[in-house]
């Protein structure tokens, strides 16, 4: 089993890290304290499949990372951890600017991971939350970024099926 955590993270202490204004949640003690190599800091983000990450790689060589750990009923089964494989061999063909670089990825200790370099900053709908509408020369360097992003991957021969904005 993955070690856990025996309490959970008072939410002033949290607060007091700044990772709050990123997103990010205090762990919960049936939360992972390390995936891999990574010990986990904080929850960023969750869906459908798993749960992400904010973690750290203990000897500090591999920074923050973005840990993706897939809910057990998935990663149980044989198909869906081969096309797990298959992402995450896609992913660290894919070369560019504008995408996160594969750290690692495993099926340990009865979890299956995926993790890639941690790129901080506020998504779309939280940026225009925060300061409005995108000017136009904004939006036009969002879409040439996307546009680099989307042409590293098709270089490396993958198709992203789940470009799409967030619900």
């Amino acid at each position: 089993m993955p070690e856990q955590s025996h309490s959970v993270v008072d939410p002033r202490v949290f607060a007091a890290t700044g990772l709050d204004r990123l997103g990010a949640s205090p762990l919960r003690a049936v939360d992972p304290q390390r995936v891999g190599p990574f010990r986990i800091l904080a929850l960023i983000g969750s869906g459908g499949m798993g749960r992400i990450y904010l973690g750290r790689d203990p000897n500090g060589g591999l920074g923050l990372a973005a840990v993706k750990v897939i809910r057990p009923e998935y990663a149980e089964d044989v198909q869906f951890r081969r096309r797990f494989e298959r992402e995450a061999e896609a992913l660290a063909r894919v070369q560019g600017g504008q995408t996160a670089v594969l750290l690692g990825r495993g099926f340990d200790q009865d979890l299956l991971w995926m993790a890639t370099e941690y790129i901080p900053g506020l998504s779309l709908s939280a940026t225009v939350a925060e300061h409005g509408t995108l000017d136009l020369a904004a939006a036009w360097r969002l879409a040439a970024d996307l546009g680099q992003a989307v042409g590293a991957m098709e270089r490396a021969a993958v198709v992203h099926r789940d470009i799409k904005p967030p619900m």
